[in-house]
């Protein structure tokens, strides 16, 4: 059973990876590489150590780095979306069963 829910997993992150356009999950129009998008960091950390901050600059590369996770996070639910699709209800539950627990925290304390 685990092995089916492997394959399963590795079909589908092959398949977003190759359908995806731009060849990947996270590509699209106007997106490069992975260089582009660390490249767009390190020119907010740098716009950011100047003396004087240009506003305009910094909130335009910020901009473009909330657009980039954005996508990441899109591309991530899209996938999980997807797998939980593929497995049957037991698989679901078994699914369940091996996610490790986490921690009580402040706010979970709240709700009981």
């Amino acid at each position: 059973m685990r092995r089916l829910v492997t394959l399963a997993c590795a079909l589908l992150f092959t398949t977003v990876a190759i359908a995806a356009p731009g060849g990947g999950p996270l590509g699209g129009p106007g997106m490069g590489g992975g260089m582009d998008r660390n490249l767009v960091t390190e020119q907010l950390h740098a716009a950011l150590e100047n003396m004087k901050v240009d506003e305009s600059a910094v909130l335009a590369l910020a901009s473009q780095a909330m657009d980039l996770e954005k996508q990441v996070k899109t591309a991530h639910l899209t996938l999980m979306i997807r797998v939980k699709n593929l497995l049957t209800a037991d698989q679901q539950e078994t699914a369940r069963a091996l996610k490790p627990q986490r921690p009580m925290g402040p706010r979970d304390e709240n709700r009981e």
